[in-house]
């Protein structure tokens, strides 16, 4: 969800995230096939920790990403 390549962590909006993510995926994928991809490791990620493991991850995100959890 955030990136370190200097000092300061990077923390986008949604949208800025989702076309971060699809320029890593690499040429071909636009931010909507990201979202469905963020969205599937969301949800394994969901199945493999706790509840209040993912409360705690998502209290510390904008309210932006709240969708990408469902």
């Amino acid at each position: 969800m955030t990136e370190h390549v200097a000092a300061d962590p990077v923390v986008d909006d949604v949208d800025d995230f989702l076309r971060r993510v699809a320029d890593h995926l690499g040429e071909g994928t636009d931010p909507a096939e990201a979202r469905t991809q963020v969205a599937a490791v969301l949800t394994t990620l969901s199945h493999a920790v706790s509840d209040g493991e993912i409360s705690d991850l998502r209290s510390q995100l904008p309210a932006g990403f709240g969708p990408l959890f469902e």
